[in-house]
């Protein structure tokens, strides 16, 4: 017998002992909707040059500008500095640079995962308008990024949830965010239900 289920290697066996082609395909297919679902991980800050401020975004970095002494008290959270490191432009085959400035720690914010439905991406800071008209603020806690319902934490909505129930990117628009239009702070509704 020369074809032998011990003639074959264990990745080329199914379990009626066959080698498959197929079963290599859907392990690629596998991989392949794996990186699908992973999301970007991207940052944004702002940093203010007397303009206006500007956004910046790439990976979040927050460290200390000088060493610590060993056994001496933990340094104030005033002393770190806060920087949004991005790929910085290369002439054609020369090496990329880091590029890189320092924000104001209260506007870093963490992108979602999810795009609006004009296709911009949603960050923690920002506020959406949902399909009924309402606000909401974009916040990340317990794990999740979402939005609050209501002044309880028990009506946090977080957005995998609204996808797991058919929302779509169509039901959210960011209407701005909450460094930029401070004034949102003020018009942000509370009572929204919980469906659509």
């Amino acid at each position: 017998m020369a074809d032998r289920m011990e003639d074959k290697p264990l990745h080329l066996l199914r379990a009626d002992g066959d080698s498959h082609s197929k079963g290599e395909k859907t392990m690629m297919n596998r991989e392949k909707e794996e990186e699908k679902q992973m999301r970007e991980i991207l940052f944004r800050g702002k940093h203010d040059y007397g303009i206006g401020g500007i956004w910046e975004y790439g990976a979040y970095f927050r460290y200390l500008p000088y060493t610590q002494a060993p056994l001496s008290p933990a340094p104030a959270e005033d002393k770190y500095r806060h920087i949004i490191v991005y790929t910085g432009f290369s002439d054609w085959n020369m090496p990329c640079t880091l590029a890189g400035g320092e924000v104001d720690p209260k506007s870093v914010g963490q992108y979602i995962g999810f795009t609006d439905k004009n296709g911009k991406k949603i960050f923690e800071g920002d506020y959406v308008r949902m399909r009924s008209g309402t606000v909401r603020l974009v916040v990340f806690t317990h794990g999740s990024f979402g939005y609050f319902c209501s002044d309880e934490i028990v009506d946090f909505m977080p957005f995998a949830e609204l996808f797991k129930l058919g929302y779509t990117s169509d039901d959210f628009e960011v209407a701005g965010n909450m460094f930029d239009n401070p004034e949102m702070n003020k018009k942000e509704e509370k009572n929204e239900p919980n469906g659509r």
